[in-house]
């Protein structure tokens, strides 16, 4: 389990192996795609990889790519 603190995090996260991504305070805990340069999804998960539970409310402004 990885437990993300109270904050704007404004990055791309790489799921490459099997977890929990949790906020501490899930209402506080942000992931923010504003600004972001070049190509990438804001959260991958890697090709292959199960049991991955995101529990984070506040993901905003990352680009889609299905």
């Amino acid at each position: 389990m990885i437990e993300c603190a109270a904050w704007t995090y404004n990055e791309r996260v790489t799921i490459d192996k099997s977890l929990t991504l949790q906020g501490v305070d899930s209402a506080n805990c942000v992931l923010n795609g504003t600004g972001l340069s070049g190509n990438g999804n804001g959260i991958a998960i890697n090709n292959g990889i199960t049991n991955v539970t995101i529990e984070i409310k506040n993901t905003e402004l990352y680009r889609s790519k299905r």
